[in-house]
């Protein structure tokens, strides 16, 4: 698949911005990691795939240095930002438009919001992740400064009274 067929595809499933960089751009940093705690995060302790059972930030830049390209992909809808349940289904659609586009990529890794969210509850931490493949993860467990990339890539992003943006980044090696 071609760039341009990559981000023409993720633009028909409804993504706003579809941007393809260099993974060697993604910097984790400790301050956004530091976001990931049972406080500020209803995932904490809850997901394989978010702190602290997903492996420390040096696990996770070592797991990121480990691909070439990245496809960052916003979507902008919309939205009640009170109404939680609407909010759930915007991110799942969201999620499911991200494994559309990343089923293209083989190998590939999926940054979502919210991380994984596969399954209705996760067995975490007493069984084992029912789902391995294909692999995903929460952007934030990750310590990726989205507003940074984002400004980084030329792609406008701020909270707007009325809207939601989600932002995911898919990465694989070409």
């Amino acid at each position: 698949m071609t760039d341009r067929e990559l981000v023409s595809l993720a633009l028909a499933e409804g993504f706003s911005e579809a941007v393809l960089f260099d993974a060697a751009l993604l910097q984790p940093q400790a301050r956004i990691r530091a976001l990931c705690t049972p406080e500020k995060c209803p995932n904490y302790s809850r997901s394989w795939r978010c702190p602290p059972h997903c492996g420390d930030l040096a696990e996770k830049e070592r797991e990121l240095r480990g691909f070439s390209r990245a496809l960052l992909l916003t979507m902008r809808r919309a939205a009640d930002l009170r109404d939680r349940a609407a909010l759930q289904r915007l991110s799942d659609a969201q999620t499911a438009a991200v494994d559309r586009v990343a089923d293209r990529l083989p190998g590939s890794l999926r940054l979502c919001v919210g991380g994984c969210r596969r399954c209705p509850v996760c067995g975490c931490p007493d069984a084992p992740c029912r789902f391995p493949l294909p692999r995903r993860g929460s952007v934030s467990a990750y310590g990726i400064d989205v507003t940074a990339l984002c400004t980084s890539l030329g792609v406008p992003f701020a909270f707007e009274e009325g809207k939601v943006v989600y932002v995911s980044i898919v990465l694989w090696n070409a």
